[in-house]
């Protein structure tokens, strides 16, 4: 019976396309060989552009091994033991896995006879030294790529909005986008202004305002608010390749490359702001039932006010008390009843959150959105018609000469290209500037008339909802903390987002104290 074969070929880069044997010379080598062999060659596989240091990224290379379980294949053919794998661990595991459904393998050009002893220790030899080379490959691309980093030059993959990738020389370099850099701006200047990343993104996307033509989500509003690229600086090693962990700020590599679109006080400003607002989330149990679990402090020692639960005849009471009075770390008890405190002090808070003067301020910015909206599209589509100006401008240099330099003088290879990155940057921003003409103005009213049913439609919400967790980020959102003294509560609100009420009111309550 006629012998089956597979074939399969890797390159892990064009340059090393160059340097050996390249895909189409690896393939015609190994149907030569499986000819020899006298096998029928069933399917080819290869992997191009992609390294062998592990199997998991070599989408053909695990493909091929299913097919020869799958189909029983005689023998498994490719160049050489570095383009089966260049792990010294995954090596063996293949060709045992292959073995086991039949399949033996076979290198073209390293005729190995691994049913020998001494063709068994030849191929450990050369899967070590290709496991060396691997790791050596490895150590000098990181080491390039570093160089490039510290040298302000930027390392490849996908380029930030509000930047474009330039060539300078063989290495390239960011370059601002003014239309898009605008829109940067924005979502920095309304974090600074109190906003949260979700209220951003649906900002950015009310206004019609993509991320070349992707819509703005919370995370990529994050991603944004918190990436140094926008201060000027690229980093690198700022990712542990072994582990996957971020490593410590000390250890990347931060270097001023290109302009920023963010000057550097500002965005350190809002680096502080992002972290306080990271280490601020999740107070409190998340499972929590009650609405101001995490944000209430004891007045007489300044722990945290917690939920401690009592068993009636009949059913389980909740009250919140001093954190420390519960462990018995010398602070007075001070029970208070859950259900009755969140009741009373939901009911306050709406009052003065959405007071009138709030409301009011409120449907003032709302117009003032849509203003916004119009002039913040007449600044995106100035600066899109100023960046097709200066690329025509570019144009009309370089076919001025063309038609000014003799033909034999001319370097059509230098040319070409420059024109074609011309061209299509004026397509790209033709078809934005189009995309932007197109969108419609938000449509926003608000009669002040309906502001005392918006204050009743927010209570109703507030008391009905079935999302305690949900209700604490809202409330958290006005409130920055509850202090519980003898004869009342004292509430901290957070000064941008009220017009009215005090930074800090006391509020009494006998109904809630009991006294």
């Amino acid at each position: 019976m006629k012998k089956t074969a597979v074939i399969y070929g890797r390159v892990s880069s064009v340059a090393q396309a160059e340097e050996e044997l390249p895909i189409e010379g690896q393939i015609e080598a190994c149907r030569r060989e499986a000819l020899q062999l006298g096998a029928t060659v069933l399917r080819e596989f290869i992997d191009a552009g992609i390294s062998g240091r592990s199997a998991d990224h070599r989408p053909a290379f695990l493909e091929a091994i299913g097919f020869c379980k799958d189909h029983q294949v005689d023998l498994f053919i490719t160049w050489s033991t570095s383009r089966f794998a260049r792990n010294r661990i995954e090596a063996p595991a293949y060709k045992l896995k292959l073995k086991r459904h039949g399949t033996n393998v076979v290198f073209v050009s390293n005729k190995i006879d691994n049913s020998t002893k001494e063709g068994w220790m030849m191929e450990g030899i050369l899967e070590l030294w290709d496991d060396f080379q691997s790791r050596t490959i490895a150590e000098d691309t990181s080491r390039s790529m570093r160089k490039n980093a510290e040298d302000g030059f930027f390392n490849g993959g996908p380029v930030p909005f509000g930047y474009r990738s330039v060539p300078v020389g063989k290495r390239r370099k960011l370059e601002v986008v003014e239309h898009e850099a605008a829109i940067v701006r924005e979502v920095f200047r309304m974090y600074v202004e109190g906003h949260g990343a979700k209220s951003i993104a649906m900002s950015m996307n009310a206004r019609g305002w993509q991320r070349r033509r992707a819509p703005w989500s919370k995370a990529s509003a994050e991603w944004t608010l918190k990436n140094w690229v926008y201060a000027g600086y690229l980093v690198y090693s700022r990712h542990s390749n072994a582990d996957r962990f971020d490593r410590d700020q000390s250890q990347w590599i931060k270097t001023l490359a290109h302009q920023p679109i963010i000057e550097e006080a500002l965005f350190m400003e809002v680096q502080k702001r992002v972290s306080a607002r990271a280490s601020g989330t999740g107070k409190g149990s998340p499972l929590s039932t009650h609405l101001f679990t995490g944000m209430l402090k004891c007045g007489a020692c300044g722990g945290a006010m917690t939920i401690e639960t009592a068993t009636g005849r009949s059913k389980t009471y909740s009250y919140y008390n001093c954190m420390k009075s519960m462990k018995g770390a010398g602070c007075s008890s001070r029970r208070i009843p859950a259900r009755d405190f969140d009741q009373w002090m939901v009911d306050y808070i709406v009052t003065q959150v959405m007071s009138h003067d709030n409301l009011r301020k409120i449907a003032g910015d709302v117009h003032n959105t849509v203003v916004d909206w119009a002039r913040s599209r007449e600044e995106q589509r100035a600066a899109m018609v100023a960046e097709l100006r200066e690329i025509e401008a570019r144009r009309l240099k370089l076919y001025d000469l063309m038609e000014t330099t003799e033909k034999s003088a001319l370097n059509l290879g230098d040319l070409s290209p420059r024109l074609r990155d011309l061209n299509a940057r004026t397509r790209r921003l033709e078809v934005s500037l189009t995309d932007l003409e197109n969108i419609e103005p938000p449509q926003v009213t608000v009669d002040e008339a309906d502001l005392d049913s918006v204050r009743d439609f927010v209570r109703e919400i507030i008391t009905t909802s079935d999302n305690p967790r949900k209700v604490r980020e809202f409330l958290s959102g006005f409130v920055e903390r509850i202090t519980i003294r003898d004869d009342g509560a004292e509430i901290e609100f957070r000064r941008d987002r009220l017009v009215t009420a005090n930074a800090t009111e006391t509020v009494h309550s006998k109904k809630v104290w009991g006294g």
